[in-house]
């Protein structure tokens, strides 16, 4: 695999319901989800994965969730080198960057995507603590 166009063309041929947007973001849906997949302007050799974890909005305890998403962030305590951040919506977000040479194969790809899921499950999990 060389580029991300290739690992694109990996995903839509063995993920049928797999799609790709106007911006060229493959969308990926899972058991609990969606999974995005983009390249990396400026750094062809990277692959931004991200996944929505849960709305702040929706958590009662929302500002020690919050506190608990930094500590999260620390060394990647918890998210398994993922790192989590909030949009302008609330919307909390799991994100990760790849190297491109990890997914050259639809297993490494497999790998990726539920090492990815659990992390974006056990933040979940934590923020049915703060609800």
């Amino acid at each position: 695999m060389t580029d991300f166009n290739d690992l694109k063309q990996l995903i839509l041929d063995n993920y049928p319901e797999a799609l790709e947007d106007t911006q060229g973001i493959v969308k990926v849906p899972q058991e609990h989800g969606m999974l995005s997949l983009a390249s990396v302007p400026n750094d062809g050799d990277m692959v931004l994965v991200r996944a929505q974890v849960l709305k702040l909005s929706e958590l009662q305890y929302a500002p020690d969730f919050a506190k608990a998403c930094l500590a999260g962030n620390f060394f990647w305590n918890g998210t398994r080198g993922a790192k989590l951040s909030v949009d302008k919506e609330d919307t909390l977000y799991l994100s990760e960057f790849r190297p491109l040479y990890e997914l050259t194969t639809l297993e490494a790809v497999q790998s990726c995507f539920a090492d990815f899921q659990s992390s974006v499950t056990d933040w979940r999990a934590r923020g049915r603590l703060y609800a």
